[in-house]
């Protein structure tokens, strides 16, 4: 993000790193979702200064992007393209 801003109260700037394990691909398994949800609410957690994970929409594409097995892949594109057709009837 061009000209970075500064947090509330904290001063810390927003930044361009992530930091800390990148959740495991998740492949499909409706029993490690929570699993996964849980490793992305962490490393979202240890990220929350990253221009990724501060702004909704990279976040949510952030994540659907450890998402693209076979078995997913369909439900994933159908995301993505939800997600552009609600940012672009509201933009």
């Amino acid at each position: 993000m061009a000209g970075r801003q500064q947090a509330a109260g904290g001063g810390q700037q927003f930044t361009d790193k992530l930091q800390g394990v990148v959740p495991a691909m998740f492949n499909g398994n409706r029993n490690k979702s929570e699993d996964f949800l849980w490793e992305f609410e962490l490393f979202q957690g240890l990220n929350m200064m990253s221009d990724i994970m501060a702004t909704p929409y990279l976040r949510v594409l952030y994540m659907l992007s450890l998402m693209h097995r076979d078995n997913i892949k369909d439900w994933v594109r159908d995301q993505v393209t939800a997600l552009n057709d609600r940012l672009n009837t509201h933009a």
